[in-house]
């Protein structure tokens, strides 16, 4: 009797909610094996956008990774925030540890290329797409070195932040936070001739190229 009992039941019809339900599991389960990053076909050029990361994503990638890179921050009374300045290949992340030695215990390290490498397509790119690679990501990598900003201003520890300016009011407005924030801010500009400049950009793609040091580590302190 069980046996057939349970047979009348395999054949009964599902009513319309569990019908409903089984479809929703189906499209649930399909939005968790779809991943639009992932190479499809295109019948025109995939832009910029076509690497950036979902919301939840996003969050991720900084909450989980990022931000407990920027390792135990030390608040300070008086917090200073020191720009290390010049054009790419310059020699800017030997100068920024110098200057972070002469600050006080716990100081952030904060630079561009450390987010670019916390973006999961980056090293991909590299590969492919060398030229553009940091341009597909930058809508990503920009929004964490912000973040990434904020939170040590929110905590007042000092930071050493090396940067390329793309304007100068774009510096302007990146230095006014700290001053809003309380923090003394000062500038290092280095100046090295532009055929030095590329010869220091061609060496650190080659070592990141090859799986190098440059691309392990998401931000670096003291």
């Amino acid at each position: 009797m069980g046996r057939i009992r349970r047979l009348s039941e395999r054949r009964t019809p599902p009513n319309r909610g569990a019908t409903g339900r089984f479809r929703r599991q189906l499209a649930d389960a399909d939005r968790h094996l779809a991943d639009p990053r992932l190479p499809q076909p295109r019948q025109e050029a995939p832009g910029v956008d076509y690497h950036r990361l979902s919301v939840e994503e996003h969050k991720w990638f900084f909450d989980e990774l990022i931000a407990p890179g920027l390792g135990r921050i030390t608040p300070q009374e008086q917090p200073v925030a020191v720009y290390v300045v010049d054009r790419p290949g310059a020699g800017k992340t030997g100068a920024a540890q110098m200057v972070r030695r002469t600050l006080r215990a716990g100081a952030a390290h904060i630079r561009g290329d450390d987010f670019k490498f916390s973006h999961p397509d980056y090293r991909q790119l590299l590969r492919e797409e060398p030229r553009t690679a940091s341009e597909r990501i930058r809508a990503d990598y920009r929004t964490w070195q912000a973040q990434a900003e904020a939170y040590v201003r929110e905590r007042r520890g000092d930071v050493v932040i090396e940067l390329t300016p793309s304007s100068a009011a774009g510096f302007a407005a990146g230095a006014a936070l700290y001053r809003q924030a309380g923090y003394r801010v000062e500038l290092v500009v280095l100046a090295v001739r532009a055929a030095d400049s590329r010869q220091g950009t061609a060496a650190r793609y080659a070592k990141v190229s090859g799986g190098g040091a440059g691309a392990v580590h998401h931000c670096r302190r003291a």
